[in-house]
């Protein structure tokens, strides 16, 4: 199980936090190394790519599921203030 502070709710957080991961390593490594290819003739970047595809999507999916959510509840709430609105229209035309 990772450290407390890697653990993120989501998978497009979770590749975030690897993406960054990443790129900060590559900041540190001296630039040879990143066009070096390994025993399986894959460089640092394309590595990274194929060990995180199944994250990528995760994260895809992820990503889409959230945003359904928010569409769901940004619906209701708009339906739920021009009821509102039209409600306290009807009120005070009543009272007058």
């Amino acid at each position: 199980m990772p450290p407390s502070f890697l653990r993120v709710s989501g998978a497009a957080l979770q590749m975030q936090k690897e993406i960054l991961w990443f790129t900060e390593v590559e900041k540190i490594v001296p630039p040879i190394y990143h066009k070096l290819r390994n025993n399986d003739g894959k460089t640092p970047k394309e590595l990274f790519t194929e060990e995180h595809k199944l994250l990528l999507k995760e994260g895809e999916r992820w990503m889409k599921d959230s945003a359904n959510s928010c569409m769901i509840v940004a619906t209701l709430t708009a339906t739920m203030v021009f009821v509102a609105g039209f409600l306290c229209q009807i009120m005070v035309f009543q009272y007058c």
